[in-house]
């Protein structure tokens, strides 16, 4: 059989097949599963991103404090809550409401009757001396003189005259039904009652009902039921009813003239205020205006919504906040596609930066699921933290960028913390519709909070790159805002300067907005510091690090570990001890990490205490 041999044509044009093309092998290396499910996280985190960050619209650049370099008008018509105008409805309706009062007929029927009784006394008696005393000085009290004694006794006989044909007052009862009907429908009242103030409803109508039934009231004018007003009227009405009954006109104007004077001295208000129906109309009222209130309008192109060379106060941020949601509610779906891909593509570039970076310089975190995962769940919360405390009344969107800086350096290297952060304050900076300013500031807090960090051997390292930190932060926000012509400002809850300071120190309105916000960052890189060592044995857990401190902890003598090393194996501890000593030394000699190689020594024999007789040293 030969050595060698002879290679038929079709096996030599196979053995000089050409490499699949680069697309070709990325298809290929994109339907591996593992690869599926590492994509899938990264639009997860995409997609979250895009809808906490509102990608699908312009983002809201402004904050109280900048300063506009012109005139800011109006892009589209839209209407504001006008408070004071409605204020003033508020009042007018209170003033207008139209207040409730019930009403109890009954003593006016019973008044009726008791005005037929008596003028019955007259009709009866046969002589002025057979009247009753008491009738005579409740009818006639003006009968005691003898003049007129003599005038009352003429116009006894002229009411027995004129009803000596109907003794049972039929034609007086139905002129009393007729002069009362509208008492007995309105009611009486003598005046409004004192709880209802022109402050609290109308003086010109009232609502009658009769009691309980406040569904049957029906408006009514205060001149109408008041008692002067109706006594005014009263004897003209009693005489033209009386007339209309083929009484004489004599007889009709002393009867009429002897009711008058009897009503004055009984008639009695039978309207009393109703306060809780009459509130509850007021606060339907109201609250109709509550529900439509005065609206102040803005014209697109010509209604001026913040001056330019000034800083932004409250109000104007009020106005234009106003205007960007209603802009923002009519763009077109051709827009909001436009920005929602713009947002999208942002997130990719973002992928393919770090992506490359990660994939050269970082593969352990590509082979790890837990890892990726872990890594992209922390850019997805930081971007949320800081689109929820980069609100006005807050600021501090520094805050949780510094921690994820804090974070990526002590999980990965420095390099890696550094890119990363710069993505996601790009990110950040953009979804807040921020400028180049605002990134440099945010790039420059976390870059020296990460270059700072190094080797954590105590906790109050965090603290001191915290404070370090803050320096550079006011520095840099002084100089970019300064350069850029910007300030601004501190939230509203950040102590405000003396005014001593203030007037005398700082005599402009920029310039204390500019170190208000110069300020206000200084506190935040302090207050990232101080969190950040609270959540350090957090952070050595997710990520499975473990920094200075946790060795330190790690290579306590006290630890049960090294204390059951002692007590089973104690020449293997000694042995270790000195093993420690010699690596740490090497290790330092060479500029590696002496204190991990030290922790690793104690713990390099551990197995040995599980035999420890067979081992000579023990």
């Amino acid at each position: 059989m030969p050595l060698l041999s002879k290679r038929t044509r079709s096996a030599r044009v196979a053995s000089l097949a050409i490499r699949p093309a680069n697309w070709l092998r990325l298809l290929e290396h994109l339907r591996r599963g593992d690869v599926l499910v590492r994509l899938a996280l990264c639009l997860l985190t995409a997609l979250i991103v895009w809808g906490v960050t509102e990608g699908w619209k312009p983002p809201f650049a402004f904050r109280t404090g900048y300063v506009p370099r012109r005139d800011i008008v109006a892009r589209v018509k839209f209407a504001i809550p006008d408070p004071p105008r409605t204020e003033k409805l508020k009042e007018i309706r209170r003033r207008e409401t139209v207040c409730f009062y019930q009403h109890d007929p009954q003593p006016i029927i019973e008044l009726r009757e008791t005005l037929k009784s008596k003028l019955a006394q007259i009709v009866q008696a046969e002589a002025w001396d057979q009247l009753p005393d008491d009738v005579r000085a409740e009818l006639f009290p003006t009968a005691e003189p003898p003049v007129a004694a003599a005038e009352a006794q003429h116009e006894f006989d002229k009411i027995r005259t004129a009803f000596a044909e109907d003794k049972e007052l039929t034609r007086f009862e139905q002129t009393l039904q007729k002069s009362f009907a509208e008492w007995e429908r309105n009611g009486l009242l003598d005046r409004l009652d004192p709880l209802h103030t022109d402050d609290e409803g109308s003086q010109v109508e009232i609502r009658v009902h009769p009691v309980g039934k406040e569904e049957l009231a029906q408006r009514v004018e205060v001149e109408h039921v008041r008692i002067s007003r109706i006594t005014s009227q009263l004897k003209g009405r009693i005489i033209d009813e009386l007339r209309g009954s083929q009484m004489e006109a004599d007889p009709a104007m002393t009867t009429a003239q002897l009711c008058v004077d009897w009503l004055k001295k009984h008639l009695r208000p039978t309207l009393t205020y109703n306060k809780p129906a009459s509130d509850r109309a007021r606060e339907a009222g109201l609250n109709k205006i509550d529900a439509n209130p005065a609206m102040l309008s803005f014209e697109a192109g010509k209604s001026s919504l913040a001056k330019g060379g000034r800083p932004i106060d409250t109000a104007e941020l009020e106005l234009l906040q106003r205007e960007h949601a209603e802009f923002a509610s009519q763009l077109g779906w051709g827009a909001r596609l436009g920005h929602s891909l713009a947002s999208l593509g942002l997130y990719i570039a973002m992928y393919i930066l770090c992506g490359c970076y990660v994939y050269y310089r970082e593969p352990r975190l590509l082979e790890s699921v837990r890892r990726l995962a872990t890594l992209l769940a922390m850019v997805a919360l930081t971007i949320i933290l800081c689109r929820v405390t980069s609100e006005n009344s807050l600021r501090a969107e520094m805050v949780p960028l510094i921690l994820f800086g804090m974070t990526m350096a002590i999980a990965y290297e420095q390099e890696m913390a550094l890119l990363l952060s710069a993505a996601v304050a790009l990110v950040v900076t953009l979804a807040l519709g921020q400028g180049m300013a605002q990134f440099v500031m945010l790039s420059a807090s976390v870059a020296s909070s990460i270059l700072l960090l190094g080797r954590i051997r105590s906790r109050t390292k965090l603290i001191n790159v915290g404070l370090v930190v803050a320096a550079v932060s006011f520095l840099t926000s002084l100089g970019v805002c300064t350069i850029d012509e910007q300030a601004f400002g501190a939230p509203s809850f950040f102590p405000a300067a003396p005014a001593f300071i203030a007037e005398h120190l700082v005599p402009t309105q920029y310039l204390r907005s500019l170190l208000a916000g110069a300020a206000w960052a200084a506190a935040c890189s302090v207050m990232a510091g101080v969190l950040m060592t609270g959540m350090l044995p957090f952070v050595e857990r997710a990520f499975d690090v473990q920094t200075d401190l946790k060795l330190l902890e790690l290579g306590d003598i006290a630890h049960p570990l090294l204390q059951e090393l002692v007590r089973r194996a104690p020449g293997t501890y000694n042995h270790s001890i000195n093993v420690a000593s010699i690596a740490e030394a090497a290790a330092e000699a060479i500029d590696a990490n002496g204190l991990l190689v030290r922790v690793g020594a104690y713990f390099h024999d551990i197995g040995k205490m599980l035999k420890p007789s067979y081992f000579i040293e023990n």
